[in-house]
């Protein structure tokens, strides 16, 4: 029997090629479903656990500035009522010094609690200052009104002199008014001579 030998150059080269073509083929599909891998990282959601931790630190800062914005209003309350009170205290204030400016008498033996004058115009009036309700009162010719409310202490230092005629009189009234309660008083303080007396 006779063997032939095959030409050196001869290469059986077809299955190569085809398990090249192969691998080249298995490659590509390899790297595509790669690149859908990574798309698919790129849009993928929150976990369950992210949003509860989300969601815990969404209601700490809500609660926190839910007790912030409470306090910005009682804060706010409290100083609109203190700033009232202290209108309403200046303008009782101008009222008294307006009276006692141009009061003909103003009796000095009294409590430091009340002042009392005769005006020109002949009015018998009397500020009265009542602790236990807290407000000031004007009595004018025996009929007595509310002044203002919210008070928590009131004096009238009054301020003994000698007048023309040699007679004792007051010379001048310093008036402290506090009003409000707590850490929240605030004084409100004004000072008028007699101009009759002086």
């Amino acid at each position: 029997m006779k063997i032939r030998r095959l030409k050196p150059a001869f290469t059986p080269t077809p299955i190569y090629i085809g398990a090249a073509r192969l691998k080249k083929t298995h490659k590509t599909v390899l790297a595509g479903f790669q690149n859908s891998q990574s798309k698919c990282k790129l849009v993928r959601g929150f976990t369950l656990v992210e949003l509860i931790i989300c969601l815990a630190i969404s209601a700490m800062v809500l609660t926190a500035a839910a007790i912030a914005f409470d306090a910005c209003i009682a804060n706010y309350q409290v100083n609109k009522d203190i700033s009232d009170a202290i209108i309403k205290a200046n303008q009782v204030l101008s009222r008294i010094t307006a009276d006692l400016r141009c009061a003909i008498d103003v009796n000095a033996p009294e409590p430091n609690t009340q002042c009392s004058m005769f005006t020109a115009g002949g009015d018998d009036i009397t500020y009265r200052f009542d602790q236990a309700e807290g407000k000031l009162y004007l009595v004018k010719n025996g009929t007595a009104h509310i002044l203002c409310e919210g008070i928590s202490s009131a004096a009238f230092e009054k301020t003994p002199g000698i007048n023309e005629l040699g007679l004792q009189c007051v010379k001048s009234v310093q008036i402290t008014l506090t009003v409000g309660s707590g850490n929240s008083a605030q004084k409100a303080c004004a000072a008028v001579a007699i101009r009759r007396n002086l």
